[in-house]
């Protein structure tokens, strides 16, 4: 019955990528998205979490294409997406997950890093 409600959607095969998949969890973007029969492209900056997560998307099935990205560099990250592209062939849907954050007064931010994040 659940291969029916995909299929129904038509989620099956198509491509997301996914920023910032720092966490090898089952609530992760990719990990839901992976469920629902997507083919994956993610990018995050550590490449030990990188290398974990894609390890456990394959052995799920999933077809994952991974590349360590700095997303606050905006060559890396436009090369990252035409990469996906010529992977894929296309993007559907996109999953802006990552991000930093700075504790402080706002007011009192340089505004490169407000910029930054």
């Amino acid at each position: 019955m659940r291969e029916e409600i995909i299929m129904a959607l038509g989620l099956k095969g198509r491509v997301a990528v996914a920023t910032g998949t720092t966490h090898v969890m089952e609530e992760e973007p990719q990990s839901i998205l992976a469920n629902e029969r997507y083919q994956l492209a993610l990018c995050v900056i550590k490449q030990g979490v990188l290398e974990k997560t894609v390890v456990k998307l394959w052995e799920k099935g999933v077809k994952v294409y991974a590349e360590k990205v700095d997303v606050t560099n905006l060559e890396e990250t436009d090369a990252f997406i035409s990469n996906t592209a010529k992977e894929f062939g296309s993007i559907d849907t996109l999953v802006n997950n990552a991000g930093t954050g700075t504790m402080s007064d706002p007011m009192e931010l340089p505004e490169e890093v407000i910029h930054r994040n």
